[in-house]
């Protein structure tokens, strides 16, 4: 009977049964003759002069005989295992990536964190006449020379007073001090903390964002109407406030940066874009929140904020800061 294998793998022994494998393997691996003949690479001749074919030639290890187109394939299969192995373990890598923050904007999480009957440190607010002062303003983006009416405002635990100043826009002087004497006694809600960098707050008409930094803070009243309405206005006013005080001193100080990694995310989506700029202000009220109108707030808030930012609220209790008049002493 023609044996097909013959013809083409000329000089190879063909094997009719199990136990002539494993005697010709022993024999492979027992003759160094033939363990040189598998050496060989495929179409060269071995020493006997026989053709050694490819799918015939192997290498033995560790006492197994692994024909060379096994070994051929070795290395697609270990990419394969890998490639394998990676999609297995897809599910734990998401697990570490950051979690999603649990807010937009923190400044809308509660309407109750500061309220109208809360107290404040505001003690009494004077006239200073009208002047010219450079201020910034969100309507043209700029800063320019306004003319302004003044106002000085004492609070009980800031010992140099505050200048307030009105856009004379709002041409009635008695308009602009009921102005100047609402957001005063707002400010004056604040923890002391909050007010100790707050040397102006700037009051002009328009339906523009609040501000804080540069040593104060800055109201567009329509814009401030509309929170005062959705009984959010204190806490915007908190936050620009940290932004003005709390800012330049611990944004990019050290121990945040390591409680930032340590809690490994951000509260706010605003403060996860922007970082450096916007988590302090977002995570400050968060952490007055919890500990101080804890009463205030729901379970369920208490604890999406404990769970977000536990190394942020540590960091913030170890710094000693100033909470009157909130804190009762």
């Amino acid at each position: 009977m023609h044996d097909w294998r013959r013809a083409r793998f000329p000089g190879a022994q063909i094997l009719s049964s199990p136990d002539q494998v494993g005697v010709n393997a022993r024999s492979k691996r027992e003759s160094p003759i033939r363990r040189r003949r598998h050496s060989i690479g495929p179409g060269r001749q071995g020493e006997s002069g026989d053709e050694i074919s490819p799918y015939c030639v192997g290498m033995a290890l560790g006492g197994w005989y692994f024909p060379r187109v096994f070994m051929k394939a070795l290395p697609l299969l270990v990419l394969s295992a890998v490639f394998c192995l990676s999609v297995a373990l897809l599910p734990a890598a998401d697990e570490k990536k950051e979690a999603a923050p649990p807010f937009t904007n923190t400044t809308h999480i509660s309407k109750d964190i500061i309220i109208a009957s809360d107290p404040s440190s505001f003690k009494e607010l004077s006239d200073g006449g009208d002047s010219v002062r450079e201020v910034f303003d969100r309507r043209t983006s700029a800063r320019a020379e306004t003319k302004v009416w003044l106002f000085k405002v004492v609070y009980a635990d800031r010992a140099e007073p505050t200048e307030v100043r009105v856009n004379k826009e709002f041409s009635d002087v008695t308009k602009a001090r009921s102005l100047a004497l609402k957001y005063a006694k707002v400010v004056g809600q604040l923890p002391a903390c909050l007010r100790m960098d707050v040397q102006t707050i700037t009051i002009h008409d328009g339906k523009k964002p609040c501000g804080g930094g540069n040593h104060g803070i800055l109201i567009h009243v329509q814009q401030a109407e509309m929170h005062e309405r959705d009984g959010f206005l204190e806490e915007v006013l908190f936050h620009e406030c940290t932004h003005t005080s709390l800012d330049a001193v611990h944004a990019s100080a050290k121990g945040w940066i390591d409680a930032q990694k340590a809690d490994g995310g951000f509260i706010s989506t605003n403060g996860a874009e922007h970082p450096m700029r916007e988590d302090v202000a977002g995570s400050f009220l968060c952490y007055f929140a919890v500990k101080y109108r804890q009463d205030r707030i729901s379970g369920d808030l208490v604890s999406k904020i404990t769970k977000a930012m536990p190394a942020r609220m540590a960091y913030f209790e170890s710094q000693q800061l100033d909470f009157r008049p909130c804190s009762g002493h």
